[in-house]
């Protein structure tokens, strides 16, 4: 296949992944041109895409950092919003489980009693029961929230 100037088409693979953009693609058709070509006001032209190529090359890099710095920055905002929500969530949920406690506490007491006296329910069982498994339906929120919490200020620390 012929290459030149005006027909750029090049034989060669694709530049391999660590190669990025286009600067490397056209390198890459324009070299076998110019190194036929005669003369130094090619070789100069060749010398300044170069030049021009590792100059944006180098612009780009910094845009590149400043998007590591905005996600990072973004992962900090996600952290904190996620880490006050978790927060807020477990105090309504500490507060639920105190009080699903004193009232499971109380009805046990009462329930000790009546079984004690061979007059227990079914009804009041079944309601304790039942509070029993929001009670431990609380604690395992609880528990999730409390380690989810520990969680994000560990990965805070990391960062």
């Amino acid at each position: 296949m012929k290459t030149n100037m005006y027909n750029n088409t090049d034989p060669t693979p694709s530049p391999s992944p660590t190669w990025e953009g286009s600067g490397y693609r056209l390198v890459r058709r324009v070299l076998p041109s110019l190194q036929r070509a005669e003369g130094s006001g090619y070789r100069l032209l060749f010398y300044g895409i170069i030049c021009a190529l590792m100059l944006l090359t180098a612009c780009m890099g910094s845009s590149h950092r400043s998007e590591i710095e905005q996600r990072k920055a973004a992962l900090r905002h996600k952290q904190d919003s996620t880490l006050l929500a978790s927060q807020q969530e477990l105090a309504l949920v500490d507060s639920a489980l105190e009080a699903t406690k004193v009232e499971y506490e109380r009805l046990k007491a009462e329930v000790e009693q009546h079984k004690e006296a061979l007059q227990a329910t079914a009804e009041e069982l079944t309601a304790l029961t039942m509070l029993r498994m929001k009670r431990d339906s609380l604690q395992v929120q609880w528990d999730v929230l409390g380690a989810k919490i520990k969680y994000i200020r560990k990965k805070m620390e990391e960062s």
